[in-house]
């Protein structure tokens, strides 16, 4: 707060108070607008307390098996859109092990940091994946198009196979018998 009024204040003797007060009207309708509210509504689910009121009042079934995809990028496979995101992570966990915004540690079925019942449950359901060499937007490809460089075109970076991100999915609903399993013959 004091960093923003301190660079808002050379503002304040170069524009007019009629200025800033039309400027200061519009940040208030753009954070009391119904999409910046939906927005921040979701955001709690991200913190400590979102988790564990999410984990009070989940129902979850012990016998259910949890399956994932987790990745870990590498330069080679790294978008350009995402190259800044990555090498700030990376300093920040001082380590590489992530797919541009999941560590991979995290990138689990169930609650890293919240031990409960539920966690526990959660925890058993789980049945692990190993890494890919992968990135977070690896099952994207029409949707990233406006931010495809030439450099991501000539690395084929969003040309995964997307059958990959599939199968896991169906591989846990063969366990569960959600789908049934043919023999082989």
């Amino acid at each position: 707060m004091v960093d923003g009024e301190n660079f808002l204040s050379h503002y304040q003797t170069v524009f007019s108070r009629q200025a800033i007060d039309a400027a200061l009207k519009l940040v208030r309708l753009a954070l009391d607008s119904r999409f910046f509210i939906h927005t921040m509504g979701g955001v709690d689910s991200l913190s400590y307390d979102g988790v564990v009121h999410f984990l009070r009042e989940v129902q979850v079934r012990g016998d259910a098996p949890t399956t994932l995809v987790r990745g870990v990028v590498s330069p080679m496979i790294l978008p350009e859109a995402l190259e800044l995101l990555s090498n700030m992570l990376t300093a920040q966990i001082e380590t590489d092990q992530h797919d541009t915004q999941v560590v991979v540690h995290e990138a689990v079925g169930h609650p890293v940091y919240v031990d409960n019942a539920q966690a526990d449950q959660m925890r058993a359901c789980d049945m692990g994946a190993l890494p890919q060499q992968t990135h977070h937007w690896s099952p994207l490809l029409k949707t990233t198009e406006f931010i495809t460089t030439e450099r991501d075109r000539e690395r084929c970076i969003y040309d995964f196979p997307k059958d990959r991100h599939v199968f896991p999915w169906v591989e846990v609903n063969a366990r569960f018998g959600v789908i049934d399993r043919l023999d082989e013959g």
